[in-house]
C-alpha cells in the first residue's frame, strides 16, 4: 500500500509507517509484512511508505567506479524522503531490517548534529529487526570472497565490527536520543525497540541488542524473520502491537486531560486501569504503629480537599507539659513519614481515593522524577521530558467542568525547600488532597489555604502505649511506670524508642536492666565525646543507638553490620541500592575493616576466625537483615534499587562516632561502590536517579574526603549523568558547584579544577547559556 500523493486522506489523522530495507535487498523484502498490515482491519489508520536505496554485493559503473552510496549519503536521502513523502504525517513509526537500522540511526545522528532535533519529534518509535549494531563477523570473514579484491563496498565497510563511523553514530544515539529527556535542537527522545533473529547466523543476538535496553528475539534467521506468511506470525503480531501502542499514545495526547479518546485506540491513562491506582512506593509500616492525636488532626483538614503540611514543633526551651517539643527545626525522628504513610495506606485500602501518588521530594530533581512518572503513567505525557511530564500531571489534577471525577491523594515526602515546588504545587481541588512532610517551618507552607500540622514527640501516654505494644508482640510485659521512665530517658522521640524496644526484644532484656545499661553507656559517651551533639540530641539518645549498633556487631555475620552502617551513613537515606553495598570495593572494605577491628590479619588460616574470611554478598544481605531486625534500617528487598532506607538521624549518629581516618575511608569507599554500581549506559532511569541522589548526599557529607588526594571520579560521573539524561540546567548547577569545590580544595591550576571548568563551559553551551561562557 503506497501513499497516494495528493489524497485528502494522507496525514489526516493517519499514522505513517516507514519501511527501510537492509543490505543487498529492496522494498520487496517487506512483501509479507506489508500484506499482513494491509489486511488487518485494526490497522486501517496505518499508511505504509517504503524507502529504497541502492545496495548490492558488486556493482560497477564505467571505468570500474563503485556507485553504491555510503550510509551517510543514504541517511541524507532518507532525510529528504521523510520531509517529502512523509511530510503530510504528524506521527511516524520507522521499521527497519538489517543495515536499514544503521541508516536510520545515522539519519537521527546527523539531524541532531545539524541542530534539527525538533524535526524528529514526530517519530514515535523505531523498531529494528536483525540490525548489525555491533557489526557482522560473518560478513567480515567473507568480504574478500563476496566483495572481491578490486575494491571495497562502502556499505560493507560499516557492517564490520568496531567501525569508527558506526561507533560515533552510536555515541550520539545513546547520549542525545536514548538518554534524552527533552526535545531540543540537539536532543530528541525516540524509543527504540530492537529484535534479533533467534537463529540468525549473520547478525548475532549480541550485535542486534547492543546498547539498547528494550531488546528481544523473534523466530527465524536473518531473512526468515520477515516471512510473516500468516497473521499469527510473531514478527507481525509484534509489529501490530507496536502500531497499536503508538495509536493509543497519539489518542491520549490528542484528548483533553481526563477525557477518554473515542474509537478503538484508547488512552493509556487512568481511564483504562482498574481503580484504585498507585504510583510510587509507600514506605513500609513501622512495627506496632502508634495511633496519635496528629493522626486525627491530619484527616480533618485534608478530608475536604486542599493541602496539609506535616512539620514538626520547635523545641521550646523551659516550657513544661505534654506538648513540649523535643526537636528543633531541621531535626527528624518524630514520625512524620510514618504518619503520612499510614494516612495514604488507609485512604487507598479504604476506597477513599482512586489515585495515590507517593513522591520522595528531598530535592527538585527527585520531585520532578516522581511527578513526571505520574504524568507519563496517568496523564499520557511523553517520557522524554520529565519536567514537562510533571507539569502535565499537575495540570491533569486541575478540576475541569464535565470531567469524570477521580479522587486523588498526592504525598510529597521530605520536602527540604519550598522553592523546589515552584510550578509544581498540586492544585486545590474538591476531589483531591495533598499531603507534604517537611522539616522546615517556612511561611510558604502555610499560604494559600494550606493547613500546617506540627508533629512533636510522643506524649507520655503514647510513648508508654508504643513501648508496651512492641514488647507485647514478643510476649513481654513491663510496668507502666518503668516504660514511662524509659520514655523520658529518651525524650519520647519515636525513633529512639523504636531502637530501645527492638534491642530489649532481641536481647530478652527487661526495662530496668536496659535503663541501667543505657545510663552506663550515656556516661561513657559523655566522657569520650565532649563535642556538642546535634540540635535536639541527648546523650541518652546517642547511647540508645550505640547500644543497638554494638549488639548488631555481635550478631552473625560477626562484626559486619556496623561496617555496613558506616557506608550507608554517607548515602541517600531515602533509598540505597543493596547492590552498591555488595560491589567489589564495598566487599573489600568490609573484609579489611572487619579483620582490622578484630585485631587479626587477613586470610589467617590458623586463626579459625570467621572475621578473617572475605565478606560475601550473602553475608551483606544477612548483615542488612540484622540491622533491619534492630530497627537501624529498613530493608525491603522487593523495592527495586532502593532496598535500604536509613533515618538521617541514625546516619548522623554513625558518622559522629568515626575517627578522621575511618570517616575518610568510609566516604571514599562509598564513592568507589557507587562508581562500581553505575552502568556505563544508563538504561534504568530509577537506578540512575538513585545513584545521583546517593552521590549528591555523599558530596554533602564528605566534600573534603572526595577531593583528596584528587577529585574522586564520582564527582564528574554525577555531573555527566545529569547531562546524559537531558537535565542540562541541573548539570550546569552541579558543575558550578564542582568548579568551586575543586578550586577550593585543589587550587585554581590543578587539572581537576580545569576539567571541572571545562565541563561547566560545555554544560552551559548545551543549555544555551552563551552569555555565561
Amino acid at each position: 500500500m503506497e501513499v497516494q500523493k495528493g489524497s485528502a486522506l494522507v496525514g489526516d489523522g493517519q499514522l505513517g509507517v516507514v519501511l527501510v530495507h537492509g543490505f543487498n535487498s529492496g522494498p520487496e523484502t517487506w512483501g509479507h509484512v506489508q500484506e499482513r498490515i494491509e489486511q488487518d482491519q485494526s490497522l486501517g489508520a496505518v499508511r505504509l511508505l517504503s524507502f529504497h536505496y541502492a545496495t548490492g554485493v558488486a556493482k560497477w559503473g564505467p571505468l570500474g567506479i563503485r556507485v553504491f552510496p555510503e550510509i551517510s549519503t543514504i541517511a541524507d536521502s532518507l532525510k529528504e524522503y521523510l520531509r517529502t513523502e512523509g511530510g503530510p504525517f504528524d506521527d511516524l513509526v520507522i521499521i527497519t531490517h538489517s543495515m536499514g537500522g544503521l541508516v536510520v540511526q545515522r539519519y537521527l545522528a546527523r539531524m541532531l548534529t545539524d541542530g534539527h532535533g525538533s524535526e524528529l519529534a514526530r517519530i514515535r518509535r523505531v523498531v529494528m529487526l536483525a540490525c548489525p549494531n555491533d557489526g557482522s563477523e560473518l560478513l567480515r570473514s567473507l568480504r574478500h570472497a563476496v566483495f572481491g579484491r578490486r575494491g571495497r563496498n562502502p556499505q560493507e565497510r560499516e557492517l564490520r565490527p568496531l567501525n569508527k563511523e558506526v561507533a560515533e553514530t552510536r555515541r550520539v544515539i545513546v547520549n542525545q536520543v536514548l538518554r534524552a529527556t527533552a526535545i531540543t535542537d540537539r536532543t530528541c527522545p525516540v524509543p527504540f525497540f530492537v529484535y534479533a533473529g533467534e537463529s540468525d547466523g549473520i547478525v548475532s543476538v549480541e550485535s542486534a541488542r547492543s546498547v539498547f535496553s528494550d531488546a528481544a528475539a523473534l523466530p527465524g534467521d536473518h531473512f526468515s524473520i520477515l516471512e510473516a506468511v500468516t497473521p499469527e506470525h510473531r514478527t507481525f503480531t509484534t509489529l501490530r502491537r507496536h502500531l497499536h501502542e503508538t495509536a493509543s499514545a497519539r489518542s491520549a495526547a490528542d484528548q483533553p486531560p481526563g477525557k477518554a479518546p473515542d474509537g478503538p485506540a484508547r488512552s493509556a491513562g487512568l481511564e483504562e486501569v482498574v481503580r484504585p491506582r498507585q504510583v510510587g512506593v509507600i514506605p513500609p509500616p513501622a512495627g506496632a504503629f502508634q495511633d496519635r492525636a496528629e493522626r486525627a488532626r491530619l484527616r480533618r483538614p485534608v478530608a475536604g480537599g486542599g493541602t496539609a503540611v506535616l512539620g514538626q514543633v520547635a523545641a521550646a526551651q523551659g516550657v513544661q507539659g505534654p506538648d513540649r517539643g523535643q526537636v528543633l527545626s531541621g531535626m527528624g525522628g518524630v514520625g512524620k513519614t510514618q504518619l503520612a504513610a499510614d494516612h495514604a495506606r488507609s485512604a487507598l485500602t479504604g476506597g477513599e481515593v482512586d489515585l495515590l501518588v507517593w513522591v520522595t521530594a528531598a530535592d527538585r530533581t527527585s520531585l520532578v522524577v516522581g511527578l513526571g512518572r505520574a504524568g507519563i503513567e496517568i496523564a499520557g505525557a511523553q517520557p522524554g521530558d520529565l519536567e514537562a511530564a510533571a507539569e502535565a500531571f499537575t495540570a491533569w489534577l486541575e478540576p475541569k467542568a464535565g470531567q469524570e471525577v477521580y479522587r486523588w491523594l498526592v504525598v510529597l515526602d521530605d520536602v527540604s525547600d519550598p522553592a523546589d515546588l515552584e510550578g509544581l504545587w498540586p492544585p486545590a481541588s474538591p476531589h483531591g488532597r495533598t499531603l507534604i512532610t517537611t522539616r522546615r517551618r517556612d511561611a510558604a507552607f502555610a499560604h494559600d489555604g494550606r493547613t500546617r500540622i506540627d508533629v512533636g514527640v510522643f506524649t507520655e501516654a503514647e510513648a508508654v502505649s508504643y513501648l508496651g505494644a512492641v514488647l507485647a508482640i514478643h510476649g513481654r510485659s513491663e510496668p507502666a511506670e518503668q516504660l514511662a521512665a524509659l520514655a523520658e530517658d529518651l525524650g519520647r522521640l519515636p525513633l529512639a524508642l523504636s531502637q530501645a524496644a527492638a534491642f530489649m526484644a532481641d536481647a530478652d532484656m527487661g526495662v530496668s536492666d536496659y535503663r541501667v545499661l543505657l545510663a552506663d553507656r550515656t556516661g561513657s559517651l559523655a566522657e569520650a565525646s565532649p563535642q556538642p551533639l546535634p540540635p535536639g540530641h541527648t546523650q541518652e539518645m546517642a547511647a540508645a543507638w550505640d547500644l543497638s549498633i554494638g549488639r548488631a556487631g555481635r550478631m552473625r555475620p560477626a562484626g559486619l553490620a556496623p561496617l555496613l552502617l558506616h557506608l550507608a551513613a554517607f548515602l541517600d537515606p531515602n533509598g540505597i541500592p543493596a547492590a552498591v553495598l555488595a560491589t567489589s570495593p564495598a566487599l573489600t572494605y568490609l573484609t579489611q575493616e572487619r579483620a582490622s577491628s578484630a585485631g587479626l590479619p587477613l586470610h589467617d588460616p590458623a586463626s579459625g576466625d570467621a572475621t578473617t574470611r572475605e565478606v560475601t554478598e550473602g553475608e551483606v544481605t544477612a548483615g542488612l537483615r540484622v540491622l533491619h531486625r534492630l530497627s537501624l534500617i529498613d530493608h525491603t528487598p522487593d523495592v527495586s534499587h532502593r532496598e535500604v532506607r536509613i533515618h538521617a538521624l541514625i546516619q548522623r549518629a554513625v558518622r559522629d562516632t568515626l575517627t578522621t581516618e575511618q570517616y575518610h575511608n568510609a566516604a571514599r569507599t562509598a564513592a568507589d561502590a557507587l562508581m562500581a554500581a553505575w552502568p556505563d549506559v544508563e538504561r534504568d532511569t530509577v537506578l540512575a536517579q538513585t545513584l545521583r541522589a546517593g552521590a549528591t548526599v555523599l558530596a554533602t557529607h564528605a566534600e573534603a574526603a572526595l577531593h583528596q588526594p584528587r577529585a574522586h571520579d564520582i564527582l564528574n560521573r554525577t555531573g555527566r549523568s545529569f547531562g546524559e539524561f537531558g537535565q542540562v540546567t541541573a548539570a550546569v548547577t552541579y558543575y558550578q558547584y564542582l568548579a568551586g569545590t575543586t578550586r577550593h580544595h585543589l587550587g585554581p591550576d590543578h587539572p581537576d579544577t580545569l576539567a571541572a571548568r571545562h565541563n561547566l563551559a560545555r554544560s552551559q553551551g548545551e543549555a544555551g547559556m552563551w552569555r555565561e561562557l
